[in-house]
């Protein structure tokens, strides 16, 4: 086993210094020297610091810091540094970093949260015609020394300078680590009001429009039994369902409901009756949910969701009234008041949307699809609805 893990390093470093062969090879303008006193206007002693976070973002984050820029926006900056990379010319240069074609190179550095070398951020310093200082520290080679990229014109005043850092260990499996650099007569105020100006474009470009949600609603008469539990999910699974709002679940505290692919938000009774179930899929952020119930009338539950609204939330009221021929039993006023009602609320009169002789609903959507149940499940139907609400969905990759 450890022979294995050795051979395995050997061909790790074998691989990393082939890269590095490859590296030093490309772009005319990336010049590496040893004497940085004699090219770089300024001592490394002069410089601050400004640490960033890794995780593979870190070149982002670090030129985000060093124009004054918030350091979170790494994202929007992965997407505009993948434009470029698809529009630039890169000749032979991108055979010698193994890569196969722009598009690649653009797809990891957009879609994923890889380290990204300063070689593949050419196409970004040459756009914004940015000249940039890489001081890097070399464990693997005991030295450390300055990395020039895109100085078109050593005596063009008018081209703006970002100086960075970069660490580089000698264990093969840890790329390396940015950090910001920055000086008092540093400044950087076209490229920081370009790239500014860029970032709010591409956040526009990649706002999320309104998703099209699936809904189910279900008065599933109890959710005790395995049968009615799997009959509930192939449903789910089957018409992909992101959000279900269940009405007369009949659990208490202590019973366990876990549906693989959904958070499941309860508002249970203290016996065996009454109770609502909202199901929100992974798909989805839920941000809080709170539980507004009387134990005469029914219970109400009410989610709140990550949204592209400007107040960012939206609230969904899940909610069940027992039947009331006499039509006394009311709303609480926080739910009323709410944009979005959805449930069962029997024979309540309440203006809202109805749909068979149970169902409710305010500004949920249209109706779909009605599916029958089989009598020894349910005596009650379930409605499909998809309505177009501002609720992103999740992305490809996790912010790191």
């Amino acid at each position: 086993m450890k022979k294995e893990k050795i051979k395995k390093r050997k061909k790790k470093q074998e691989l990393i210094s082939r890269q590095e062969e490859q590296r030093n090879k490309i772009q005319p303008d990336i010049e590496m020297e040893e004497n940085p006193k004699n090219k770089i206007p300024m001592n490394i002693d002069e410089f601050e610091k400004i640490e960033v976070l890794g995780g593979g973002n870190c070149a982002f984050r670090a030129i985000l810091a060093s124009a004054n820029l918030k350091p979170e926006e790494w994202k929007s900056l992965r997407k505009i540094t993948a434009k470029l990379i698809r529009e630039f010319n890169w000749g032979e240069n991108l055979t010698a970093l193994n890569y196969a074609s722009p598009e690649e190179l653009a797809e990891k550095v957009e879609t994923t949260n890889s380290f990204v070398g300063y070689e593949e951020l050419t196409p970004f310093f040459k756009h914004y015609n940015i000249k940039c200082y890489i001081y890097l520290t070399d464990d693997k080679y005991k030295k450390n020394r300055w990395i020039k990229i895109n100085d078109q014109n050593e005596n063009n005043t008018t081209q703006e300078s970002i100086y960075l850092s970069l660490y580089q260990g000698t264990h093969p499996e840890l790329e390396g680590h940015y950090d910001a650099l920055t000086h008092p007569t540093n400044q950087l105020t076209n490229f920081k009001k370009s790239l500014f100006e860029d970032i709010q474009k591409i956040k526009a470009e990649y706002q999320p429009k309104n998703s099209q949600i699936r809904i189910l609603l279900w008065n599933c008469d109890s959710l005790g039994t395995y049968t009615k539990r799997g009959f509930l999910l192939q449903q789910l699974y089957e018409n992909n369902i992101q959000i279900c709002f269940l009405q007369e679940s009949m659990l208490i505290q202590k019973d366990k409901l876990f549906l693989s692919g959904f958070k499941t938000y309860r508002a249970d009774n203290t016996v065996r009756r009454k109770g609502v179930i909202t199901l929100i899929s992974d798909q989805l952020d839920c941000l809080t949910y709170k539980t507004i119930f009387d134990n005469e009338n029914g219970r109400f539950l009410q989610v709140k969701l990550k949204s592209t609204k400007d107040d960012g939330t939206i609230i969904l009221n899940n909610v069940y009234l027992e039947p009331d021929n006499n039509n006394k039993f009311t709303i609480p006023q926080e739910i009323w008041n709410s944009e979005h009602i959805i449930g069962d609320l029997n024979q309540l009169d309440t203006g809202f949307e109805k749909i068979g002789k149970i169902y409710h609903m305010k500004n949920m959507g249209k109706i779909i699809n009605k599916i029958e149940i089989p009598k020894k499940i349910s005596d009650h139907p379930m409605i499909i609805l998809q309505m177009e609400i501002p609720i992103p969905m999740k992305e490809k990759y996790q912010t790191i």
